[in-house]
């Protein structure tokens, strides 16, 4: 089971590593073209990703938030946590 220490743990190995890119300075080839790196390629296709994503239902949140303020949904804060971490966990894949 992931803890908060191992999440610590990987926000600093990530920091370090973002530290070491972003201190490099762009690679210019030969011919003089500038080559653009994996990191960029990747957070322009996120951001093409983020840009098509779908609009949030307002109308299902408000159903959502009515139903747990009347007592119809209940939250299992245990499985709640567990899920926020396994999130943070995958923005630090490679």
């Amino acid at each position: 089971m992931t803890t908060i220490t191992d999440i610590n743990h990987l926000q600093l190995v990530s920091s370090s590593s973002r530290k070491k890119t972003q201190n490099r300075e762009p690679e210019v080839d030969t011919d003089g073209t500038l080559s653009i790196s994996s990191t960029s390629t990747l957070l322009t296709e996120a951001e093409g990703k983020a840009s098509s994503a779908p609009d949030i239902d307002e109308a299902k949140v408000e159903a959502i938030r009515q139903a747990i303020q009347n007592g119809e949904m209940t939250i299992d804060h245990q499985k709640l946590a567990q899920k926020m971490l396994e999130f943070e966990l995958t923005l630090f894949d490679d």
